[in-house]
């Protein structure tokens, strides 16, 4: 409820302004080696400070870089499932800039010939019904990182482990209409390069690391837009944008204008960092020590055999499971292994079982057990989706026999239901004889009451029903009967 009052006050603080939100996001390739060196590419917590480090990714004079092909290839595959066009050959640049993280005083990415421009990927949206929405790419590029600095009070300290660890900077164009588009665009990004072994993409370890480019103005016209540095995860995506979007406006409903500058984050807030320098600042220079490569099309035809459909494209569009289960099953290896397991013996419309699936854990925890569950209990659970979906036992049945079967019971299903005397009770006759019953024990004030819409004393005779049926009769059909025979009355 909180959640959605928020998002209405902050669709009302933007009824007069929109804000335009373009990405820049910097993916750690999944190689063995440095773009330009030799140097492994390592856990750098668990190899020590400045312990994986080549001559070149310090500057050295004299050293030269050799690209890595293997690297190339990765952004290559990368820039196909975004659609993207390859170039015929691309090329390296020079961007000058000094910072101590940085030891030759330059970095080499691409500028005007990156590996790819001109691309699309559609993703999904949290609570979106499953419709998708479409990102426009402005192009891909390849390109070093730089090293780590690490502050201290009164000194910095440098990390030169990452210096040189080949990226691929995706860049889009100002297409995300809010926050929750920007972020529901790279969580569906992360999963598509990770199953294409491109990266593994965790941001918590600098694998996938996130700018923005906000700007807010009138419908149709264009702001001054504000560079936020280094978001590190969905949420924080999503609550930075938020109040960046929140600042904008509110300096521009003040009177003020909105300065182009780039901002760090400090405490879910953005804070200014420095002014934004215009493109010719860097002097990007052409690499005088790589030749331009040339993309081959045996290169792309063999990589485009190679490449896989994200796993949340099997759960929503071949199983028609929700944005949002989907998403928490490729969070949660256990949930999601039994998952399959268990849909693996379904033949049947998947999309009806996500409720119960769902709904699986929690009882689980309700019982004091722990996921995942025992290996003969996924069978015993399929046998009671099925049978629940068939209308042969109710739902809170089919509860009570989940509960039962956790506790390590290995009494086969049907046999448990038949001794139990549990199978769904469908005789319209018997359902009648069980309201009238409950009818007659039940206060007739109550009873009229229930019939004229109370709905306290309507809950009270069709528990009553429940109980006295076992829980064989189904909780719409109860509801269904008791209101036909209470109009009679």
């Amino acid at each position: 409820m909180l959640k959605i009052i928020y998002y209405n006050s902050f669709k009302r603080l933007l009824s007069t302004l929109a804000p335009s939100i373009g990405l820049e996001i910097h993916v750690q390739l999944k190689a063995n080696s440095k773009l330009f060196s030799d140097a492994p590419v390592t856990d750098g917590v668990a190899c020590g400070s400045n312990q994986t480090v080549a001559l070149f990714d310090l500057g050295t004079p004299g050293t030269l870089p050799t690209v890595n092909e293997n690297s190339v290839k990765l952004a290559l595959k990368a820039s196909m499932l975004l659609n993207s066009s390859v170039s015929h050959e691309c090329r390296f640049d020079r961007k000058h800039y000094f910072y101590p993280d940085m030891p030759m005083g330059y970095q080499i990415t691409q500028n005007e010939l990156p590996i790819a421009k001109s691309g699309h990927f559609d993703y999904y949206v949290r609570q979106s019904r499953n419709k998708m929405k479409r990102a426009t790419i402005k192009q891909v590029q390849l390109e070093m990182d730089s090293g780590k600095l690490i502050h201290n009070q009164g000194y910095d300290l440098i990390d030169l482990n990452r210096a040189g660890i080949g990226l691929i900077e995706i860049v889009t164009e100002p297409c995300f209409e809010g926050p929750i588009d920007a972020s529901a665009f790279v969580e569906n990004l992360r999963w598509v390069l990770a199953v294409n072994d491109i990266s593994d993409c965790q941001m918590h370890r600098g694998q996938l690391r996130v700018d923005a480019n906000v700007s807010v103005a009138p419908p149709g016209s264009k702001g001054n837009v504000v560079e936020i540095k280094n978001i590190n995860s969905f949420v924080d995506i999503e609550k930075t944008l938020k109040y960046e979007i929140r600042r904008q406006v509110d300096v521009i409903n003040n009177g003020g204008t909105i300065e182009t500058e780039t901002r760090g984050i400090v405490d879910g807030k953005t804070v200014s960092s420095r002014e934004k320098g215009e493109g010719h600042d860097y002097r990007f220079l052409p690499e005088p020590n790589i030749p331009r490569i040339k993309i081959e099309k045996e290169w792309l035809t063999q990589l485009r055999e190679e490449l896989r459909p994200a796993s949340y494209v099997h759960y929503i569009e071949k199983l028609g499971f929700t944005v949002d289960y989907t998403f928490d099953l490729l969070y949660d290896d256990n949930l999601r292994r039994f998952v399959d397991a268990v849909l693996l013996n379904i033949h049947s419309e998947h999309s009806k079982f996500e409720p119960l699936l769902h709904e699986f854990p929690k009882i689980l925890v309700e019982c004091g057990g722990t996921f995942p569950p025992p290996e003969a209990m996924i069978s015993t659970y399929t046998t009671l989706i099925k049978y629940l979906i068939e209308a042969k036992i109710t739902r809170l049945t089919f509860i009570d026999l989940v509960k039962f079967y956790l506790t390590g019971d290995t009494t086969a299903v049907d046999k448990k239901i038949a001794d139990d005397n549990l199978w769904r009770i469908t005789d319209p006759e018997l359902v009648g004889r069980l309201i009238s019953d409950a009818l007659q024990k039940t206060n007739p004030d109550s009873v009229r009451k229930a019939k004229a819409g109370k709905l306290k004393h309507f809950n009270r005779i069709r528990n009553r029903i429940i109980v006295d049926s076992q829980r064989r009769i189904g909780i719409d059909q109860i509801e269904m009967a008791l209101k036909e025979r209470l109009g009679e009355l």
